[in-house]
């Protein structure tokens, strides 16, 4: 696990070298063990390390013994050891044990090919000196990140840019730096921006599964990318049992390929199965665990910290369990910072301080992430595929809808009467919309009395993007629009970026292409029944763990920021929306309406308001206005 940059500089008095040099310095928090910077004229590549695997060697960038190729890598190749034997064979010598040399001997092998035999979390860019090409590549979930820019000088150079996260690109001289007012729609809307924008126009991001391949020479730099892969759909054809079966097997394959590592590992354990799975599986494979790493909380509803303790108990784990206070404005300040643009997912606080905890121990730590999306595990599932209750409520819709909006939503987490607004809200449209419309921030009708100066979609980024889903079930069909974005733009985006300001490589077992793709595969039936989800992981959790753990309900990692929106940081979104860098965005008499009734509990606005409070915060920071 690294950070990693890199700077290609045409006719321009820009500096490669001086600028990754800045770059790396930035980014330091992600590769505190050692680092290094490759130049040729016009270009520069750079990385931060942090050693997990061959701890003495291994060194970056790393470059071919005909100095043609250089490689900078960051993330973890869990089939190196098949591809290095594969390579051998072919005559290609290895002077590491690291996983990262397959990438650049796989290149000279391959060519751009060698990404579709990757297996792993990855971003990584080739210098390809005989053809004047960068080639950057991003893994098939987007779980490592890589963001580009590219730019021009008044007499008419142009640069071309990346890194590991968005923020050291802001200061490239001559990057467009004005705000992209369709992607701030998107993520007042959504909660997070989709590639391939970001909120700073002249900064995109590389969507997951893509390749992009840069090139340089007497001309204008040339840019062309291409995805190499899609999650589809594959009839597995199993009974109950068989798939119950060959889920432990490719459960325990993917945890025991993901425990490589020549430190220690740990994990973090929540109150749910999906880490507490992955712990049966580590104990399985007799691959054990340094530690388990689990955030508490004062409000019972939020704390699952007695529902992990009892699966580190059952499992004879060694457990760390940290308890998160209401923290001020300025630890939100702090972790804006680290982040390096605004977020609106409430569990942001919880994860940064988990992270904080577990890298005190360790340096790598297993995750559930992913579960969720491709077993079926999410609320806004029942919009697509609804119980029979939800049925009848859908046909009632027309009196049910005025009775909820009178009624107060209030702060607990579950509120019933939030989600039933949102799920009634969607009745009556197709499948798309029931779907975009379960995840939003901001309604469209909202958003349009809020911030009227916006661009308005309908029926909006996500109902487009459900409707480009390979054929499948209405189930398979949510699940992948939230792979194909959601999941790697904000949940991912969100794991990359807590850990690794503490130093900490975060692995996601469920992400393992073939269990990944067995998950997707499986029919609706076997994913859920009725208000029951995750029902296949639900019967491995029910021999394996607690009876509490594999029955209760999800409950996310979500900190209670409703909470503390009605005490100082609600102060700070009012000034913000007065007379700060909100001002110019939205509407104010109806923003302080909207904080005003999340004060009252009339409304539940934790997340739309979260994302305002950390848009604004981060607009002050970087003097940007609309």
């Amino acid at each position: 696990m690294c950070g990693i940059a890199g700077v290609i500089s045409l006719h321009t008095n820009l500096s490669p070298a001086q600028q990754v040099e800045r770059m790396l310095r930035a980014i330091h928090h992600r590769g505190p063990d050692d680092g290094g910077l490759w130049q040729a004229e016009g270009i520069a590549v750079g990385m931060r390390r942090l050693s997990i695997i061959d701890l003495a060697g291994a060194k970056q960038p790393m470059v071919s013994a005909d100095a043609q190729h250089v490689l900078v890598f960051n993330g973890e190749i869990y089939n190196y050891r098949e591809l290095r034997q594969q390579l051998s064979q072919a005559g290609h010598h290895f002077t590491t044990q690291g996983d990262g040399e397959v990438i650049l001997h796989g290149y000279r092998h391959w060519g751009e090919q060698v990404t579709e035999r990757l297996e792993g979390m990855f971003a990584f860019a080739i210098v390809d000196r005989q053809q004047q090409k960068l080639l950057l590549a991003r893994d098939h979930f987007g779980i490592k990140p890589l963001y580009l820019a590219q730019g021009e000088d008044p007499q008419g150079g142009a640069w071309f840019a990346f890194c590991s996260e968005p923020d050291p690109l802001m200061a490239l001289p001559g990057l467009d730096r004005t705000i992209h007012q369709k992607a701030l729609a998107r993520f007042l809307s959504l909660k997070y921006v989709p590639a391939p924008d970001t909120l700073i126009r002249g900064i995109t991001k590389l969507p997951l599964a893509t390749q992009r391949c840069v090139q340089w020479g007497d001309g204008p730099i040339e840019q062309q990318s291409r995805k190499y892969w899609q999650l589809e759909a594959r009839e597995p054809g199993l009974t109950g049992a068989q798939a119950q079966e060959r889920l432990q097997h490719l459960l325990k394959q993917a945890v025991s390929r993901q425990m490589v590592s020549d430190v220690p590992v740990g994990l973090f354990l929540s109150g749910g199965i999906d880490s507490g799975l992955l712990a049966w599986a580590t104990q399985a494979e007799n691959a054990p665990l340094h530690g388990c790493y689990t955030i508490g909380f004062e409000r019972r509803d939020y704390d699952e910290s007695p529902l992990a303790k009892a699966t580190a108990s059952h499992l004879k784990l060694p457990h760390t369990i940290d308890r998160l206070a209401m923290p001020g404005p300025e630890a939100l300040e702090g972790w804006l910072n680290r982040y390096g643009e605004p977020f609106a997912n409430l569990s942001i606080p919880a994860n940064f301080m988990v992270s904080e905890a577990a890298a005190q121990h360790v340096k790598v730590v297993l995750n559930g992430a992913g579960a969720d999306e491709l077993f079926g595990g999410y609320d806004r599932y029942f919009a697509v595929q609804p119980p029979w209750p939800l049925r009848l409520a859908g046909i009632m819709a027309p009196l049910l809808k005025p009775l909820l909006q009178h009624l107060p939503s209030g702060h607990n987490k579950r509120s019933l009467v939030q989600r039933g607004r949102i799920f009634l809200d969607g009745v009556g449209g197709d499948l798309a919309t029931r779907h975009a419309n379960s995840v939003r921030l901001f309604a469209p009708h909202e958003l349009a009395t809020l911030a009227p100066q916006l661009p308005q979609e309908s029926p909006g980024y996500l109902a487009h993007h459900f409707a480009q889903a390979p054929p499948g079930d209405a189930l398979q069909q949510a699940s992948w629009t939230d792979v194909e974005s959601m999941q790697a733009d904000d949940y991912l985006t969100l794991m990359d970026r807590t850990s690794m300001a503490s130093s900490l490589e975060v692995r996601v077992p469920f992400l393992d292409l073939e269990l990944a793709q067995f998950a997707f595969s499986l029919p609706a039936a076997q994913k859920m029944d009725g208000w029951q989800k995750k029902r296949l992981l639900r019967q491995l959790a029910a021999e394996v763990l607690p009876g509490e753990v594999a029955r209760g309900a999800k409950h996310g990692f979500e900190t209670p920021v409703g909470d503390w929106l009605k005490g100082e940081w609600g102060a700070v979104l009012q000034r913000l929306v007065s007379q700060g860098a909100l001002a110019s965005l939205v509407e104010q008499r109806r923003a302080t309406e909207l904080i005003h009734a999340h004060r009252t509990g009339q409304w539940q606005g934790a997340k739309p308001l979260f994302a305002l409070l950390t848009l604004g915060l981060w607009m002050e920071k970087n003097q940007l206005s609309l």
